[in-house]
């Protein structure tokens, strides 16, 4: 990517790169168009480390097809634990709906019901009992662990 980095820029990927790497680490970020936004994020998620994902939308693309896409987006950050960035501009706003989910995801870290509690969740506490049983118990020991502090363990990946 061919970029020209001033002073200013190379500070706001630092400011950028510590939100990213913070957990629960979601940010707003605002300008005007031409100011960079998205280069300078690419660039902090890529000093980070972290996958970047963007929505593309077509021509059917409704609030469906947008949590699904922010379903994706977190299993791939929560359940395979890898950490990535989802880029989401103000020309990708198609349905109010979407304004609601991304202010969710800003403030409290996710969107409701966006799992199914009997589909969903169940096969997702499964998957992260061992990853969970990793980090946080002795060798040899299995920790009971219950659902909630699963589903904080996943949200807190995301």
């Amino acid at each position: 990517m061919n970029i020209v980095l001033f002073n200013d820029s190379i500070s706001y990927i630092c400011k950028i790169h510590r939100i990213i790497k913070l957990g629960k680490g979601h940010g707003l970020l605002v300008g005007e168009g031409g100011s960079g936004r998205h280069s300078l994020t690419k660039l902090a998620a890529y000093i980070a480390d972290y996958n970047v994902w963007q929505i593309e939308i077509s021509k059917n693309y409704r609030l469906k097809e947008f949590r699904e896409d922010i379903k994706k987006w977190s299993e791939i950050c929560g359940l395979r634990n890898k950490p990535g960035v989802f880029i989401f501009s103000d020309n990708d706003i198609i349905n109010e709906a979407f304004v609601e989910d991304v202010n969710n995801i800003l403030t409290v870290g996710e969107i409701p019901n966006l799992f199914s509690p009997k589909e969903d969740l169940p096969a997702m506490r499964e998957k992260l009992k061992k990853e969970y049983n990793r980090e946080f118990g002795e060798e040899g020991k299995t920790l009971r662990v219950s659902d909630t502090d699963l589903d904080d363990y996943f949200f807190n990946r995301v």
